[in-house]
Order: C-alpha cells, then structure tokens, then sequence
C-alpha cells in the first residue's frame, strides 16, 4: 500500500525534529573523550532529571519558563547547587546546539538569577599558633586508624 504524500511530509517533517534529547546524546557522546567518566556519569544523571518531560520537545520550541519549571522541581528537593549546575549543563547543550545550527539562542541566559543562590557555609580556621601547635600535637598523638592522620 503506497502512503500519501501528506504521510511522506510528516515522516521527513519528523526526521528534522531536533529535539533537546537528541542534542543532549549527541553532547554527551563529544565529551567521552574530554570529561572523566565520573563527571560524564554526574552529566548524564543530572540531565535526566529534567529530559523526561522535554526530552521530545524541539530543542527551538522550548521556553525559558519550561525549564525553570524543571529546575524549580530540583530546587524544591533542597538541592539548590544540583539545580544550578543543571541549568549549566542544559546550557552547554544549548550553546552545542546553536554551534551546529540547530537552535538560535541559549534560553538558561534567561533565566540568570531566577534559581535560589547557593548558599557556602565558611569553616572557621586556626590562625593562632599556639593552636596550630596543638592541633599537630593531637594528629601526632592519634591511634586510630592509619589514614585519619594523613587526610
């Protein structure tokens, strides 16, 4: 049975849709050779958090409030620091995308200051001799295990 030609233009239609999963794999795929496999496995899981939902949508189409509302989702866990560098790897693929022609901006440049600031706690640090001194002394001292005293 022949299709028509209306079936022939939604299937080419369909094979031009470039959608935000497929640019991720591909980005994914270039940094193999240039990231540890630690840090490609923390790449792949954090994009997995905000793929499901857009992972199907044209990488073009895609607005900045969309992703916000993932990044929100990320956020409202407690996990403020993952949602930014979420955001940052979202926008890599977007500058990927905008590198090979398949998008026209990076839409995470919108949403600077949209997502909580990160919040760094200062540990306090031994600046009088003296307790410098007793600090050492107490390392020295320790019989526990081996490689407490060398961390």
């Amino acid at each position: 049975m022949a299709s028509t030609q209306g079936e022939q233009r939604q299937a080419a239609k369909a094979e031009q849709t470039v959608t935000l999963e497929l640019v991720a794999r591909e980005w994914l795929a270039l940094q193999e050779h240039k990231l540890a496999p630690v840090t490609l496995a923390k790449a792949r899981w954090m994009l997995g958090l905000v793929l499901p939902r857009l992972a199907d949508k044209p990488i073009d189409t895609i607005t900045a409030p969309e992703l916000l509302g993932e990044l929100r989702k990320i956020e409202a866990d407690g996990t403020h620091e993952t949602a930014m560098r979420t955001k940052q790897r979202v926008g890599q693929i977007y500058r990927y995308a905008i590198a090979t022609g398949r998008a026209e901006r990076d839409i995470t440049a919108d949403l600077r200051g949209a997502l909580a600031p990160v919040v760094t706690v200062n540990r306090a640090a031994l600046t009088d001799p003296d307790k410098v001194a007793g600090l050492l002394r107490a390392i020295d001292g320790y019989v526990g295990q081996p490689a407490a005293p060398l961390a």
